[in-house]
């Protein structure tokens, strides 16, 4: 008997453990200023604020517009020249996470929104960041 309690508060207290270091990672439930400012310091990203919650940043060579609204986070790029809407039926087909559209004058435009609803970690956001340079390298190809 007195194995097993031991054993319980063994367990008890490992499962406690666990539980504080997974609670212990920063979550994130809305973007904020702040939190975009240092993530791209630490990523070595040149920006500039061009309004309230609104950067002009440079990604793998593309001027990249982002912008925070309602918490959330939205990154939009424009690319010059002409493009036929097949190739952007084919952007929108081959790639999940962005939308590609003709803006009003004709640019072809590519924006990706990440929702903070629910909370998401630091490592998310800069994965989505790093698959949306990603995905404007391939498109430029």
């Amino acid at each position: 008997m007195k194995r097993i309690l031991t054993l319980s508060i063994l367990l008890l207290v490992t499962t406690l453990s666990f539980s504080q270091q997974i609670q212990e990672k920063e979550i994130y439930t809305y973007a904020n200023a702040t939190m975009v400012e240092e993530l791209f310091d630490f990523k070595e990203i040149t920006y500039e604020s061009i309004k309230f919650n609104t950067y002009k940043a440079k990604l793998k060579g593309f001027n990249v517009f982002v912008e925070i609204d309602d918490g959330d986070l939205f990154l939009t790029t424009y690319f010059n020249g002409d493009i036929s809407l097949n190739r952007v039926n084919d952007i929108n087909s081959q790639y999940r996470w962005i939308r590609a559209y003709l803006d009003k004058d004709a640019d072809l435009t590519i924006k990706a929104d990440l929702s903070f609803t629910g909370g998401i970690s630091i490592l998310n956001i800069n994965s989505f960041i790093n698959t949306y340079g990603a995905i404007l390298e391939e498109i430029a190809k």
